[in-house]
Protein backbone atom coordinates (compact mmCIF):
# COMPACT_ATOMS: atom_id res chain seq x y z
CA UNK A 1 0.00 0.00 0.00
CA UNK A 2 2.92 2.29 1.16
CA UNK A 3 4.62 1.33 -2.23
CA UNK A 4 1.73 2.12 -4.47
CA UNK A 5 1.44 5.58 -3.00
CA UNK A 6 4.40 6.94 -3.35
CA UNK A 7 4.59 5.15 -7.06
CA UNK A 8 1.41 7.20 -7.79
CA UNK A 9 2.83 10.33 -5.81
CA UNK A 10 5.70 9.97 -8.81
CA UNK A 11 3.24 9.64 -11.53
CA UNK A 12 1.23 13.05 -10.75
CA UNK A 13 4.70 14.45 -10.51
CA UNK A 14 5.74 14.12 -13.69
CA UNK A 15 2.11 15.18 -15.14
CA UNK A 16 3.08 18.53 -13.59
CA UNK A 17 6.42 18.58 -15.64
CA UNK A 18 6.56 22.60 -17.07
CA UNK A 19 4.36 24.26 -13.92
CA UNK A 20 7.07 25.07 -11.47
CA UNK A 21 4.40 26.63 -8.57
CA UNK A 22 2.44 23.24 -8.69
CA UNK A 23 5.54 21.28 -8.69
CA UNK A 24 6.98 22.94 -5.39
CA UNK A 25 3.36 22.50 -3.83
CA UNK A 26 3.25 19.05 -4.62
CA UNK A 27 7.07 18.63 -3.44
CA UNK A 28 5.64 20.10 -0.01
CA UNK A 29 2.92 17.69 0.06
CA UNK A 30 4.91 14.81 -0.75
CA UNK A 31 7.10 15.53 2.07
CA UNK A 32 3.96 15.56 4.48
CA UNK A 33 2.79 12.14 3.20
CA UNK A 34 6.55 10.70 3.36
CA UNK A 35 6.75 12.04 7.41
CA UNK A 36 2.98 11.05 8.13
CA UNK A 37 3.78 7.35 7.32
CA UNK A 38 7.10 7.33 8.87
CA UNK A 39 4.97 8.20 11.92
CA UNK A 40 2.56 6.00 11.69
CA UNK A 41 5.38 3.25 10.83
CA UNK A 42 6.71 4.46 14.26
CA UNK A 43 3.29 3.96 16.01
CA UNK A 44 3.02 0.24 14.37
CA UNK A 45 5.87 -0.28 15.66
CA UNK A 46 5.31 0.68 19.03
CA UNK A 47 2.23 -0.73 19.51
CA UNK A 48 3.52 -4.18 18.27
CA UNK A 49 6.12 -4.18 20.63
CA UNK A 50 3.82 -2.63 23.58
CA UNK A 51 1.29 -6.27 23.17
CA UNK A 52 4.52 -8.69 22.77
CA UNK A 53 5.57 -7.15 26.42
CA UNK A 54 1.81 -7.71 27.24
CA UNK A 55 2.10 -11.37 25.67
CA UNK A 56 5.46 -12.02 28.10
CA UNK A 57 3.78 -10.64 31.22
CA UNK A 58 0.73 -13.18 30.40
CA UNK A 59 3.16 -16.10 29.61
CA UNK A 60 5.40 -15.92 33.30
CA UNK A 61 3.70 -18.04 34.88
CA UNK A 62 3.76 -20.64 32.92
CA UNK A 63 7.14 -20.24 31.46
CA UNK A 64 8.68 -19.71 35.48
CA UNK A 65 6.71 -23.50 35.81
CA UNK A 66 8.54 -24.90 32.61
CA UNK A 67 11.70 -23.46 34.19
CA UNK A 68 11.25 -25.11 37.59
CA UNK A 69 10.75 -28.37 36.44
CA UNK A 70 14.38 -28.95 35.01
CA UNK A 71 15.76 -26.91 38.04
CA UNK A 72 13.83 -28.55 40.50
CA UNK A 73 15.13 -31.80 38.89
CA UNK A 74 19.07 -30.39 38.67
CA UNK A 75 18.83 -29.25 42.87
CA UNK A 76 17.65 -32.77 43.20
CA UNK A 77 20.56 -34.40 41.63
CA UNK A 78 22.92 -32.22 43.15
CA UNK A 79 21.22 -33.02 47.01
CA UNK A 80 21.62 -36.69 46.56
CA UNK A 81 25.20 -36.93 45.34
CA UNK A 82 26.20 -34.33 48.35
CA UNK A 83 24.24 -36.82 50.68
CA UNK A 84 26.17 -39.73 49.45
CA UNK A 85 29.57 -38.02 49.56
CA UNK A 86 28.84 -37.12 52.97
CA UNK A 87 28.12 -40.50 53.97
CA UNK A 88 30.79 -41.94 52.30
CA UNK A 89 28.55 -44.06 49.86
CA UNK A 90 30.56 -45.44 46.22
CA UNK A 91 28.78 -44.01 43.07
CA UNK A 92 29.37 -46.13 40.09
CA UNK A 93 30.83 -44.10 36.64
CA UNK A 94 27.59 -45.73 35.13
CA UNK A 95 25.06 -44.36 37.52
CA UNK A 96 27.15 -40.99 37.96
CA UNK A 97 27.36 -40.66 34.12
CA UNK A 98 23.45 -41.21 33.59
CA UNK A 99 22.55 -38.25 36.47
CA UNK A 100 25.20 -35.91 34.88
CA UNK A 101 23.32 -37.04 31.50
CA UNK A 102 20.07 -35.93 33.03
CA UNK A 103 21.31 -32.66 33.99
CA UNK A 104 22.31 -31.67 31.20
CA UNK A 105 18.95 -32.15 29.54
CA UNK A 106 17.62 -29.94 31.99
CA UNK A 107 19.83 -27.50 31.60
CA UNK A 108 19.52 -27.81 27.87
CA UNK A 109 16.25 -27.62 28.43
CA UNK A 110 16.35 -24.40 30.71
CA UNK A 111 18.31 -23.03 28.14
CA UNK A 112 15.77 -23.41 24.98
CA UNK A 113 13.14 -21.78 27.33
CA UNK A 114 15.39 -19.01 28.00
CA UNK A 115 16.39 -18.33 24.88
CA UNK A 116 12.66 -19.02 23.42
CA UNK A 117 11.77 -15.77 25.52
CA UNK A 118 14.50 -13.47 24.94
CA UNK A 119 14.13 -13.87 21.02
CA UNK A 120 10.11 -13.27 21.45
CA UNK A 121 10.67 -10.23 23.77
CA UNK A 122 13.14 -9.02 21.16
CA UNK A 123 12.48 -5.77 19.45
CA UNK A 124 14.24 -6.67 16.62
CA UNK A 125 12.45 -6.53 13.32
CA UNK A 126 12.90 -6.74 9.49
CA UNK A 127 15.05 -9.88 9.63
CA UNK A 128 13.69 -11.69 6.17
CA UNK A 129 14.83 -14.80 5.64
CA UNK A 130 13.55 -18.00 4.76
CA UNK A 131 12.05 -20.49 7.55
CA UNK A 132 10.51 -23.74 7.88
CA UNK A 133 6.93 -22.44 9.17
CA UNK A 134 6.73 -25.24 11.81
CA UNK A 135 9.34 -23.99 13.93
CA UNK A 136 8.14 -20.83 14.60
CA UNK A 137 4.30 -22.61 15.21
CA UNK A 138 6.38 -24.95 17.72
CA UNK A 139 7.99 -22.61 19.20
CA UNK A 140 4.94 -20.03 20.50
CA UNK A 141 3.28 -23.22 21.94
CA UNK A 142 6.47 -24.31 23.65
CA UNK A 143 6.27 -20.77 25.46
CA UNK A 144 2.10 -21.50 26.13
CA UNK A 145 2.31 -25.12 26.60
CA UNK A 146 1.90 -24.63 30.85
CA UNK A 147 -0.26 -22.15 30.39
CA UNK A 148 -2.48 -24.03 28.25
CA UNK A 149 -2.26 -26.99 30.14
CA UNK A 150 -3.30 -25.76 33.23
CA UNK A 151 -6.47 -24.16 31.68
CA UNK A 152 -7.47 -27.99 30.70
CA UNK A 153 -7.08 -27.47 26.74
CA UNK A 154 -6.20 -30.19 24.68
CA UNK A 155 -3.90 -28.96 21.48
CA UNK A 156 -3.39 -31.70 18.21
CA UNK A 157 -1.24 -30.73 16.28
CA UNK A 158 -0.93 -31.98 12.18
CA UNK A 159 1.98 -30.78 11.32
CA UNK A 160 3.29 -31.19 7.54
CA UNK A 161 6.67 -32.54 6.90
CA UNK A 162 8.92 -30.93 4.05
CA UNK A 163 6.90 -28.25 3.33
CA UNK A 164 8.56 -25.08 1.24
CA UNK A 165 9.63 -22.67 3.33
CA UNK A 166 8.88 -18.77 3.52
CA UNK A 167 10.13 -15.46 3.92
CA UNK A 168 8.97 -14.20 7.23
CA UNK A 169 11.04 -12.04 10.33
CA UNK A 170 10.72 -14.29 13.39
CA UNK A 171 9.74 -11.59 14.95
CA UNK A 172 6.70 -10.77 13.41
CA UNK A 173 5.67 -14.14 12.76
CA UNK A 174 5.53 -15.10 16.30
CA UNK A 175 3.73 -12.59 17.05
CA UNK A 176 1.33 -13.33 14.39
CA UNK A 177 0.84 -17.05 15.61
CA UNK A 178 0.71 -16.08 19.70
CA UNK A 179 -2.31 -13.37 18.91
CA UNK A 180 -4.47 -16.20 17.18
CA UNK A 181 -3.40 -18.17 20.00
CA UNK A 182 -4.38 -16.50 22.62
CA UNK A 183 -7.81 -15.55 21.43
CA UNK A 184 -8.59 -19.21 20.84
CA UNK A 185 -7.56 -19.78 24.08
CA UNK A 186 -9.83 -16.78 25.33
CA UNK A 187 -12.92 -18.24 22.73
CA UNK A 188 -12.55 -21.76 24.83
CA UNK A 189 -12.36 -20.33 28.28
CA UNK A 190 -15.48 -18.63 27.29
CA UNK A 191 -17.46 -20.97 26.47
CA UNK A 192 -16.05 -23.01 29.01
CA UNK A 193 -17.88 -20.85 31.69
CA UNK A 194 -20.94 -21.33 30.09
CA UNK A 195 -20.67 -25.03 28.83
CA UNK A 196 -22.10 -27.99 30.76
CA UNK A 197 -17.99 -29.14 32.13
CA UNK A 198 -19.10 -32.55 32.13
CA UNK A 199 -19.67 -32.87 28.40
CA UNK A 200 -17.23 -30.08 27.21
CA UNK A 201 -13.53 -30.35 26.35
CA UNK A 202 -11.61 -27.31 25.14
CA UNK A 203 -9.69 -28.31 22.09
CA UNK A 204 -7.22 -26.69 19.82
CA UNK A 205 -6.12 -28.02 16.48
CA UNK A 206 -3.20 -26.78 14.66
CA UNK A 207 -2.42 -27.60 11.00
CA UNK A 208 0.26 -27.22 8.46
CA UNK A 209 0.74 -27.68 4.80
CA UNK A 210 0.31 -26.91 1.10
CA UNK A 211 -3.10 -26.11 -0.19
CA UNK A 212 -3.98 -26.01 -3.85
CA UNK A 213 -2.17 -23.13 -5.00
CA UNK A 214 0.34 -24.67 -3.23
CA UNK A 215 0.68 -21.53 -0.62
CA UNK A 216 1.97 -22.70 2.49
CA UNK A 217 -0.56 -22.51 5.58
CA UNK A 218 -0.94 -22.97 9.44
CA UNK A 219 -4.60 -23.13 10.66
CA UNK A 220 -6.19 -22.51 14.29
CA UNK A 221 -9.04 -24.04 14.98
CA UNK A 222 -10.89 -24.16 18.36
CA UNK A 223 -14.05 -25.47 19.59
CA UNK A 224 -14.54 -22.42 21.27
CA UNK A 225 -17.51 -19.67 21.04
CA UNK A 226 -17.55 -18.91 17.97
CA UNK A 227 -17.87 -15.37 16.01
CA UNK A 228 -21.35 -13.80 15.36
CA UNK A 229 -21.66 -13.99 11.10
CA UNK A 230 -22.52 -9.93 11.61
CA UNK A 231 -19.20 -9.35 12.79
CA UNK A 232 -16.75 -11.94 10.65
CA UNK A 233 -16.25 -8.71 8.60
CA UNK A 234 -15.38 -6.62 10.90
CA UNK A 235 -13.27 -8.38 13.46
CA UNK A 236 -9.93 -6.76 11.41
CA UNK A 237 -11.22 -3.13 11.29
CA UNK A 238 -9.24 -1.10 13.51
CA UNK A 239 -11.02 -0.49 17.20
CA UNK A 240 -13.56 -3.44 16.79
CA UNK A 241 -13.86 -5.91 20.05
CA UNK A 242 -16.08 -7.75 20.90
CA UNK A 243 -14.06 -8.30 24.82
CA UNK A 244 -15.56 -6.46 27.85
CA UNK A 245 -13.72 -2.65 28.84
CA UNK A 246 -10.38 -2.97 29.71
CA UNK A 247 -9.79 -6.02 28.11
CA UNK A 248 -9.07 -5.33 24.14
CA UNK A 249 -8.14 -2.33 22.74
CA UNK A 250 -9.55 -3.29 19.38
CA UNK A 251 -6.11 -2.67 17.72
CA UNK A 252 -4.79 -6.52 17.93
CA UNK A 253 -6.58 -7.88 14.33
CA UNK A 254 -6.05 -5.26 12.45
CA UNK A 255 -1.97 -5.09 13.33
CA UNK A 256 -1.75 -8.69 12.64
CA UNK A 257 -4.12 -8.59 9.45
CA UNK A 258 -1.36 -5.30 8.57
CA UNK A 259 1.86 -7.58 9.55
CA UNK A 260 0.02 -11.19 7.11
CA UNK A 261 -0.01 -8.71 4.29
CA UNK A 262 3.80 -7.37 4.50
CA UNK A 263 4.31 -11.42 4.37
CA UNK A 264 2.44 -10.92 1.11
CA UNK A 265 0.14 -13.82 3.13
CA UNK A 266 -3.80 -13.98 3.44
CA UNK A 267 -6.29 -14.72 6.13
CA UNK A 268 -9.27 -16.47 6.10
CA UNK A 269 -11.86 -16.98 8.90
CA UNK A 270 -15.06 -19.39 9.43
CA UNK A 271 -16.82 -19.29 12.19
CA UNK A 272 -19.96 -20.52 14.32
CA UNK A 273 -21.51 -19.00 16.77
CA UNK A 274 -21.32 -21.81 19.87
CA UNK A 275 -19.16 -24.25 17.81
CA UNK A 276 -16.26 -22.12 17.32
CA UNK A 277 -13.85 -20.63 14.67
CA UNK A 278 -10.71 -21.53 12.46
CA UNK A 279 -8.60 -19.25 10.89
CA UNK A 280 -6.34 -20.20 7.80
CA UNK A 281 -2.95 -18.28 7.09
CA UNK A 282 -1.11 -18.70 4.30
CA UNK A 283 2.03 -17.48 2.64
CA UNK A 284 3.59 -17.92 -0.54
CA UNK A 285 6.47 -20.37 -0.65
CA UNK A 286 10.14 -18.40 -0.48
Amino acid sequence: MKNNTFTLLDLLETKLSGNEEAIEMFRHLRESVEELTKQLDNQKIRTIQAQRLASLAEMATGVSHELNQPLNAILMTAQMIRMWLKKGKEISSDRLDNMMVDVERCVRRGSKIITQMRQFGSGSRHHIMPIDINRPVVEVFDLMRQQLKSEGIEVVFKLADDLPAIKSDDYQIQQIFFHFITNARDALRERAQSAQKDSYQKKLVVRTGLDDREFVFTSIEDNGTGIPQENIQKIFEPFFTTKEVGKGEGLGLAIIYGLVNEHKGTIEVESELNVGSKFTLKFPPA
